[in-house]
């Protein structure tokens, strides 16, 4: 048996791998210290270095593993999620609303790709600038203004950073990162203006795709980067992981996803 696997560690470390090996070992040496302390320290102290050295100590976590942390409310070993959006609160399909922005000239179609209106994108840069300047607070309440079917926009700081959870009735239904607030709220403007003849519906449910298309951060004008998703242990893992991110190295959010 080897001892090193560079497959599985440096680079192609899996955190989630790592994780749930520390945490079994940590059970084991627990459970045997009862008995003998010394003993358990030892026990503690292998597994550790082999988790260290090898990546996992427990045969077959490559393959439990990720199948366990996807159980968990939220994933800590991505970028910070792009949370909801304000697509979720329109069961519009994705057909529909391509349809309908190409029908209003919001996007076309060149070869293979579709492009955004360059006088569309210049005016909804003008909308998020805009927002951008305002509070957390301020922004909370151009949302609940902003928006139907929402009665309340609350803040709330998540890991240092925040969050929106529109609701109705004191229930929160949907969160959304600044970036995102930010992106979808002027999106939802410029398409009110630009297309005030598109259905409702449409418009809100074409925020989350409009957002593949931006270039700068919306909260911070920050250059995006596309960074490929990796799986367990360096490759795609069963959680059916997108091919790509697109994020804010410098928000440290993840604004959009790209599948394969």
């Amino acid at each position: 048996m080897r001892l090193r696997r560079p497959e599985y560690t440096g680079e192609n470390r899996c955190l989630p791998c790592t994780v749930v090996n520390l945490v079994l070992v940590g059970i084991a040496a627990l459970a045997v210290a009862r008995r003998s302390r010394p003993v358990g320290l030892a026990v503690g102290a292998v597994g550790a270095g082999l988790v260290w050295t090898r990546g996992y100590v427990v045969p077959s976590t490559p393959r439990f593993a990720p199948r366990l942390v996807s159980l968990l409310p939220v994933d800590p070993f991505r970028h910070g999620d792009e949370t909801g959006s304000l697509g979720d609160l329109d069961g519009v399909d994705g057909e529909a609303v391509l349809a309908g922005l190409s029908r209003e000239g919001i996007v076309g179609f060149a070869e293979d790709r579709v492009t955004l209106d360059p006088t569309f994108e210049e005016r909804w840069g003008r909308e998020m600038g805009a927002l951008r300047r305002l509070s957390d607070r301020a922004l909370a309440d151009e949302l609940g203004e902003g928006l139907d079917g929402v009665s309340e926009v609350e803040v709330l700081s998540v890991a240092g950073h925040t969050r929106f959870a529109l609701g109705e009735d004191g229930t929160p239904g949907t969160f959304l990162s600044r970036p995102v607030a930010i992106a979808e709220l002027g999106a939802l403007r410029t398409l009110h203006r630009s297309a005030p003849t598109l259905d409702p519906g449409v418009r809100t449910a074409a925020t989350r795709p409009l957002r593949g298309f931006l270039e700068r951060c919306p909260a911070c004008e920050s250059p995006l980067e596309e960074r490929e998703v990796r799986g367990c242990c360096g490759g795609r893992d069963p959680r059916d992981l997108p091919a790509a991110e697109v994020v804010c190295p410098d928000c440290d959010r993840r604004l959009f996803t790209l599948d394969e």
